[in-house]
C-alpha cells in the first residue's frame, strides 16, 4: 500500500506491508499475520495486531497511542508508546524505544529505552538495554543494561539487576527535580565503572556486589548481610563516598 494511508475502517490480510514515502495514519483496526510499515512516520490511534509479527522499518517512525499487539514486535526505527503496547517479545535494535503509556512484554530488547514518568513497563522475563533511563515504573525478573543517565522513577527486578560498563565508564543518577527514584532487586551486580548517585533507596534481598562506586547521598541496604563491615555488601572492591548510608530509609 503505497503513497499516504489513511484508515478509519478495517485492514485485514495475511500478509499487510504499507511502505513508500508519506504518512500512515490509523484510527480504525489492522490485523494480519505479518503485519510491517515502513512508512517514514505512523500515528496510530487505533488498533494494529500482528498475530505472527509486526516491524517497524528501518529509521522509520511511529507514535502509538491506541493498541499494538504482537506475538513478536521488532523495531528498527524510533517508537513512541502513548497507549498500550503488547507483545511476547520486543526488541528495538536501531533507535530509541520510549515509554510514555503501558507496555507489556516476556522478554524486551533495546539499544535505547527511555520510560516517561506514566510510564509503565512490565516484563516476565528478560530485559536487555544498551542505554536504560526510567522516569516511571520498571518491573521485570531480570534487567541488565550497558548505559543511562537517570533512575528517578521505581525499577524492580525479581531475579537480578546487572548494570555494566563494557566501553567507558558512566554515572547514574536517582534523582532529578526534587523526585527520588528506587531500586528493589533480589540479585545486584555493578560492575567497574559505574557509578550511582542519589538520593534514593537501593534495596537488596539476596546476592550483592559492587565492584564501581556509590555516590552522594545513597541509601544502600543489603536485607541479607554476610559481612559486618561497611558497606555490607557480600562482594565489594568498589568505593563509596562519606554520605552513603546503609538501610537509614529503606525496610524490608
Amino acid at each position: 500500500m503505497p503513497a499516504r494511508t489513511f484508515n478509519e475502517g478495517s485492514i485485514t490480510g495475511t500478509y499487510v506491508r504499507f511502505f513508500d514515502q508519506g504518512k500512515l495514519i490509523n484510527t480504525g483496526t489492522v490485523e494480519a499475520g505479518v503485519l510491517i510499515t515502513v512508512k517514514d512516520s505512523t500515528l496510530k490511534y487505533g488498533s494494529m495486531t500482528g498475530n505472527d509479527s509486526l516491524v517497524l522499518g528501518y529509521a522509520r517512525r511511529m507514535r502509538n497511542y491506541g493498541n499494538l499487539n504482537a506475538d513478536v514486535f521488532y523495531s528498527l526505527g524510533f517508537y513512541e508508546n502513548h497507549g498500550s503496547t503488547a507483545a511476547n517479545s520486543i526488541a528495538s535494535t536501531n533507535w530509541y524505544y520510549t515509554n510514555i503509556g503501558n507496555t507489556t512484554s516476556n522478554s524486551f530488547v533495546s539499544r535505547s529505552f527511555d520510560s516517561w514518568p506514566s510510564g509503565t513497563m512490565a516484563v516476565s522475563g528478560k530485559m536487555f538495554c544498551g542505554s536504560f533511563d526510567n522516569s516511571g515504573s520498571v518491573i521485570a525478573d531480570s534487567l541488565i543494561f550497558q548505559g543511562g543517565w537517570l533512575l528517578d522513577g521505581s525499577t524492580v527486578c525479581r531475579s537480578a539487576m546487572v548494570i555494566e560498563a563494557p566501553s567507558s565508564p558512566f554515572s547514574i543518577h536517582l534523582t532529578s527535580g526534587g523526585v527520588n527514584g528506587s531500586i528493589v532487586t533480589r540479585d545486584l551486580l555493578i560492575q567497574e565503572g559505574v557509578s550511582l548517585f542519589g538520593p534514593g533507596p537501593i534495596c537488596i534481598s539476596g546476592h550483592s556486589e559492587n565492584h564501581g562506586h556509590f555516590g552522594h547521598i545513597l541509601d544502600v541496604c543489603d536485607l541479607s548481610r554476610t559481612t559486618a563491615a561497611p558497606p555490607f555488601l557480600d562482594v565489594n572492591t568498589g568505593t563509596w563516598h562519606p554520605s552513603v548510608t546503609f538501610c537509614t530509609n529503606t525496610t524490608a
